[in-house]
């Protein structure tokens, strides 16, 4: 089903990569890592999240994965109090990776029983790319605080990783092809090669996940040859948090959106890279704006934070994953993990007060570029 990658996509991607390159070796001194104090309200803050998701349990009439077993209709899209469950779906994320530096710093013991919680948490929602996320995050941290992977940490690493793969293909079969398995491999055309081969089915699911996101986009470049070039519609639907574009641009009447699956390569394969959308709507002008404007929060999204608050590396965390999973979607505009980005802000600097005689102290950050 893949189209061949063209030379202009492969130049545009080789481009970017080396300009990834450049900006990483110009910023990395200002990306150090530091240890952190253990937050003497960890359990606090946890029992919080945990209360939150019981209340989402009972306002759903249910816990997901167990409905998902029991052949229930389950979506996660559908899952949750309206806007409250943003607020849970993000802060739990968000406070996870927290968790996690706390503990790479300290090696608490007592954290590992949060970070469980909140793992657990998360499996019981089946929110799979959720999950992921929040996973590549604490990895983030791990490779931040180690600087180099031990021959044993990698082979953990790489055990690790299987186990993640697997249990998303086998997440996915229970959700969407519970006894069905073939079903998967026959629209997705898998060869037989494959079918008789040793290789468990549920690899199959990342397979066309890491792969489709760019044959989408390449099949977008061959075939979108009616581009609107509609520049409020594309900066409300791609530069912005999704929560906010729904208040800004009206999905039901924006024909980019309404037509978004029009050059995907199959119907169930739904995600096309940053690029796809990007494209469609604004050609090359979309594709390299969406491209600067991810650079541009990755370098400068730190600067507003300083590097001694012990939130600047669950910062730097969730940017690494925002722009490796923009391999798969625009992570930009997607909530659950852009929006993180406003917890560091708003407990590192503009939710700091400072009460003297009854009088309080609004400090904002000064912006230092060094390059």
């Amino acid at each position: 089903m893949y189209p061949e990658i063209g030379i202009t996509v492969f130049l545009f991607i080789a481009i970017t990569i080396v300009t990834s390159i450049i900006l990483g070796y110009l910023f990395q001194k200002r990306y150090v890592y530091k240890d952190i104090k253990v937050n003497r309200f960890n359990s606090l803050f946890t029992f919080i999240i945990v209360l939150g998701y019981i209340i989402e349990f009972i306002y759903n009439g249910g816990i997901p994965i167990f409905m998902i077993f029991k052949g229930d209709a389950y979506s996660h899209y559908d899952f949750g109090i309206p806007t409250f469950h943003v607020f849970l779906q993000t802060v739990a994320p968000f406070y996870t990776i927290y968790l996690y530096h706390q503990y790479v710093s300290s090696k608490n013991k007592d954290i590992i029983i949060y970070l469980l919680i909140l793992f657990i948490l998360s499996v019981l929602v089946v929110n799979r790319g959720s999950t992921l996320m929040t996973l590549m995050s604490c990895l983030v941290i791990y490779c931040q605080k180690k600087r180099y992977i031990s021959y044993k940490a990698f082979s953990a690493l790489v055990i690790s990783l299987v186990f993640i793969f697997y249990m998303f293909g086998f997440i996915g079969f229970a959700r969407s092809f519970k006894d069905h398995e073939d079903y998967l491999f026959d629209i997705a055309e898998a060869k037989e090669s494959f079918r008789e081969s040793i290789i468990p089915g549920e690899f199959f699911w990342f397979y066309l996940y890491a792969s489709s996101p760019i044959a989408n986009f390449q099949n977008s470049v061959n075939n979108a040859v009616h581009i609107r070039y509609n520049v409020i519609p594309f900066i409300g639907s791609e530069l912005i948090p999704d929560f906010v574009t729904k208040r800004v641009v009206d999905p039901a009447i924006d024909p980019d959106r309404v037509e978004g699956d029009k050059y995907l390569i199959a119907k169930f394969l739904t995600v096309g890279s940053i690029y796809y959308d990007p494209f469609r709507r604004m050609g090359w002008i979309g594709v390299i704006t969406i491209f600067s404007w991810l650079m541009s929060l990755i370098a400068f999204v730190p600067l507003l934070i300083k590097s001694n608050k012990p939130y600047f590396s669950t910062t730097i965390a969730i940017l690494c994953t925002m722009a490796l999973f923009s391999t798969f979607d625009n992570m930009i505009r997607f909530t659950g993990l852009s929006f993180q980005l406003v917890y560091p802000l708003l407990l590192g600097y503009f939710g700091k007060y400072y009460f003297k005689t009854k009088r309080i102290k609004f400090v904002l950050p000064r912006v230092t570029i060094k390059v």
